[in-house]
C-alpha cells in the first residue's frame, strides 16, 4: 500500500484524542504479529517540514494481515488518517508539516475492531528561523497539572506548551525543544532561565538560522536584562479610603472592607489638578468575554493594565495622571445571579480592587492613584433598562467622568494595549481643548503570556513582536473616504486642521469605546455619552455629539495607536443591538441638532400608555443634567503604588 495522491483530509490545528504512551514507541506484540513505524524516527527533531521530507513508513511483521483478515489502522495527531491490509504502508502527508510535535500510531485490529497491537511515535518539526514564541502545538505527549492554574497568572496553552516541550526535551534530549522552553522564558519574564536554557541548546548542538553569533548575543542581553530588572524597586499596592488631594500623602488608610470614600462630583474648572484622567469599566463575571478561556479577561487586564501604567511612569506622566475603574454591578455582591454572566461558580468572582492588588504590575510611581468606583446592583436597577443589560459600560464611563479630576478625559478599555510612542506623545502635554482625539486599533495576534514570573518588560516585548496595525485596513465611513485628520505623533510632527462638519461620514468612529479622548469642556458641552439603553454603537455617538456641538476631530495614526487583544465578543450577555443604519441615522440627527445634541429637551410629551419619561424621548436628545448618575452616591476605594528600594549595588548591572 503505497499512496501519494491522498483523498483523506490532513486536519490540522493537531488535538490528540489519546495521550501517546512511552510504550508506543517500541513495537507491541500480540500472536506473533507486530507492527514497526520505521519513519519518521521516534524522538526526531528536524527543522524540515515538508512532506517529502518526512513520509511515513510502517511495517508488520509475523503474518500476512490479509490472510489474518487483520487491519491496519494510522492515526495522526489522534485524528484516523487512514486503513489498510497490505504489510509494508508509505505515506506522505498531504500538506507540509506545521512546526509541532507530531504523533503516528499505528494499531492492528482483527474483524471486531479489537486491537490487536499497536506501535506509535513522536517527532518534533521546528522553524530555524524563529526567534520569537509562536505557538507550536504540542497536546497528547504531556499536559500540565489544571490544578496548578493561577487565575490572571495563566495562558493555558502556554502551559500546556511548556509541559509538553519539556517531557519531549527530557524523553529525546532534543535541542530544538530546549531553545523552544527558552522562547517561553523569555516571553514570561524569566531572563536567567532563558539564558541557561539558550545556552543549552547551542551546546547541544542547536543550529539557528541567525548562527551562534546570534545566540550568544541573546544570552548576554537576558543576563543584562536580568541584572537591570534585579536593579529595580519593589513595589506593591495599597489601599486607601479617602485621599483629600490627588497626592496619596493625603490619604486615610482603610480599616477594614466596608471603609470606603465616596468620589464626589467634579464639575468645576478648579476641581481639575491633573492633567489626564484614563477611565475605563470592567468586572469580574461569566460572560464568554470573561470565561472563554476561563478567567482570560483577568489575563488581558494584567497585560493591558501593567504595561499603561508603567508607560505613564516611564514618560513622567503618572505624577499627572489617574486612572479610573468603574466597577459595574458586581458579581461577586450580587443577589440576582442574573444567568449566564453572574452563575453561582465554586471560586466565587474577583472584585476589581484585588484584580488591582493582585495583577497589575506596580509603577515606580509613589502617589499615583488608581481610583475604582462602585457602582451597585441597587443604582443599576433603578436606571431605565428594557432591554435587561446587566453592565451599562458607557453611563459607567460617564460615572467617572463627572468625577474625574483631569483638564483630559481619556476613556478607553482594559484589554487594549497602548502603543508607547502614543503615550510619549501624550506626555508631551499639547491636547487641544477644542479638539475630541480618536486613534486605530491594531490586533495583538496572540495571547499575551502573563506568568507569575513576567515583567511589564515581558509583557511588552510579547507585544511588540505579536502585533499587528489595521490603520490601511479601512474600519469607518470616514476612513475609507479619507475623510479624517492626523493628530502629531512623532517629535516634530504637526497636527492637521482638525475635522469639522455637519454631515456622517467626515468622523473617524471605529473602536471609539476603546480610544476616545477629550477635553473636560467637551465632556460638559454634550453631557457625556448618550445614556440610552444599550452598549452597542454608543461609542460613536459621543464623537458625532462632540462634532454636532462644532467642536473638530483629530486621528492618532501611525505608531501612535492601540493594540487589541484576543478575546470573543460579549454583549454583557443580554440586550439588544441597534443596527448600523440606525445608528448611522441617530448620529446624522446629533450631528443636526448642534449645540442642544445629547440634551435632554425641557419638555416631553408622554404618552399615555408610557410609565416613564425616557420612552418618550428621541435618542439624539437623551442626557439630562444629572447625567452620569450624578445625585447618587457612589464609593470608591483608591490604590496607590509603594515602592521599596533594591538592594542590589549599581556595580552589580553591567
Amino acid at each position: 500500500m503505497v499512496c501519494r495522491s491522498l483523498a483523506w483530509t490532513f486536519v490540522f490545528p493537531l488535538a490528540l484524542s489519546f495521550l501517546l504512551l512511552d510504550s508506543f514507541a517500541n513495537t507491541q506484540a500480540k500472536g506473533g504479529i507486530s507492527v514497526a513505524i520505521e519513519s519518521p524516527p521516534s524522538g526526531l527533531s528536524t527543522p524540515d517540514s515538508s512532506a517529502e521530507g518526512n513520509p511515513i513508513r510502517i511495517t508488520i511483521n509475523g503474518g500476512d494481515l490479509q490472510s489474518l483478515g487483520f487491519t491496519l489502522i494510522v492515526f495522526v495527531n489522534g485524528l484516523k488518517w487512514t486503513s489498510g491490509t497490505q504489510n509494508h504502508a508509505s505515506f506522505i502527508a498531504p500538506h507540509a508539516w506545521p512546526p509541532s510535535v507530531h504523533s503516528i500510531r499505528a494499531v492492528v485490529a482483527d474483524g471486531s475492531g479489537n486491537n490487536i497491537t499497536a506501535s506509535g511515535a513522536s517527532f518534533l518539526v521546528y522553524d530555524p528561523n524563529s526567534s520569537e514564541l509562536r505557538e507550536l502545538a504540542c497536546k497528547g505527549f504531556a499536559t500540565s497539572d489544571r490544578e496548578e492554574t493561577q487565575v490572571g497568572f495563566d495562558v493555558e496553552k502556554w502551559r500546556d506548551m511548556r509541559a509538553c516541550l519539556t517531557a519531549f526535551a527530557e524523553k529525546y534530549k532534543s535541542s530544538a525543544a530546549v531553545f523552544q522552553l527558552a522562547l517561553i522564558d523569555e516571553a514570561e519574564g524569566l531572563w536567567e532561565q532563558a539564558a541557561q536554557r539558550f545556552a543549552s541548546a547551542g551546546a547541544m548542538g542547536y543550529q539557528h538560522a541567525k548562527g551562534s553569533a546570534w545566540l550568544q548575543h541573546k544570552i548576554e542581553e537576558l543576563r543584562q536584562i536580568q541584572a537591570e530588572e534585579k536593579q529595580k524597586p519593589s513595589c506593591s499596592w495599597r489601599s486607601f479610603a479617602q485621599c483629600s488631594s490627588a497626592d496619596s500623602q493625603t490619604c486615610r488608610d482603610r480599616e477594614s472592607l466596608q471603609d470606603v470614600g465616596i468620589a464626589p462630583v467634579l464639575d468645576q474648572d478648579e476641581d481639575a489638578d491633573l492633567y489626564l484622567s484614563i477611565i475605563m469599566v470592567t468586572r469580574h463575571d461569566n460572560t464568554q468575554f470573561c470565561q472563554s478561556p476561563p478567567d482570560a479577561c483577568l489575563n488581558r487586564f494584567r497585560a493591558s493594565i501593567s504595561i499603561l501604567l508603567n508607560l505613564l511612569a516611564k514618560h513622567n506622566l503618572a505624577s499627572d495622571t489617574e486612572l479610573l475603574l468603574v466597577e459595574w454591578n458586581p458579581c461577586y455582591v450580587n443577589s440576582k445571579q442574573e444567568e449566564g454572566a453572574c452563575d453561582p461558580r465554586e471560586d466565587g468572582y474577583v472584585s476589581v480592587e484585588q484584580m488591582v492588588k493582585q495583577l497589575v504590575i506596580p509603577p515606580e510611581a509613589e502617589g499615583f492613584q488608581v481610583r475604582v468606583l462602585f457602582v451597585s446592583e441597587e443604582e443599576h436597577d433603578k436606571l431605565y433598562n428594557p432591554y435587561d443589560f446587566d453592565l451599562m459600560e458607557f453611563i459607567g464611563k460617564n460615572v467617572a467622568a463627572r468625577r474625574a479630576r483631569g483638564q483630559h478625559l481619556l476613556f478607553g478599555n482594559p484589554d487594549d494595549v497602548w502603543a508607547e510612542e502614543l503615550i510619549a506623545r501624550l506626555a508631551m502635554r499639547e491636547l487641544k481643548p477644542d479638539v475630541f482625539y480618536s486613534t486605530f486599533r491594531g490586533a495583538v495576534l496572540d495571547n499575551v503570556p502573563v506568568a507569575k514570573g513576567a515583567s511589564v518588560r515581558s509583557l511588552q516585548r510579547f507585544v511588540e513582536e505579536r502585533r499587528e496595525s489595521t490603520e490601511f485596513q479601512p474600519q469607518s465611513v470616514a476612513h475609507v473616504a479619507g475623510n479624517w485628520r492626523r493628530a502629531a505623533c512623532l517629535k516634530g510632527e504637526e497636527d492637521d486642521e482638525p475635522m469639522r462638519s455637519e454631515s456622517y461620514g467626515f468622523f473617524h468612529d471605529s473602536a471609539a469605546g476603546d480610544f476616545l479622548l477629550m477635553s473636560r469642556r467637551i465632556i460638559r458641552a454634550i453631557r457625556g455619552y448618550p445614556e440610552i439603553p444599550t452598549n452597542i454603537m454608543i461609542d460613536g455617538t459621543a464623537i458625532h455629539a462632540a462634532a454636532g456641538h462644532g467642536f473638530g476631530q483629530l486621528v492618532f495614526a501611525g505608531a501612535c495607536v492601540i493594540y487589541h487583544q484576543p478575546h470573543p465578543r460579549s454583549y454583557n450577555t443580554k440586550g439588544s443591538m441597534i443596527s448600523l443604519q440606525s445608528y448611522e441615522s441617530l448620529a446624522q440627527q446629533l450631528l443636526s441638532a448642534k449645540h442642544v445634541a445629547n440634551h435632554r429637551p425641557r419638555s416631553v410629551e408622554m404618552k399615555e400608555n408610557q410609565e416613564r419619561v425616557e420612552e418618550a424621548l428621541p435618542w439624539h436628545r437623551w442626557n439630562d443634567e444629572l447625567w452620569g448618575l450624578a445625585a447618587s452616591t457612589i464609593p470608591q476605594v483608591i490604590l496607590s503604588p509603594s515602592c521599596i528600594a533594591s538592594s542590589v549595588p549599581h556595580s552589580a548591572v553591567r
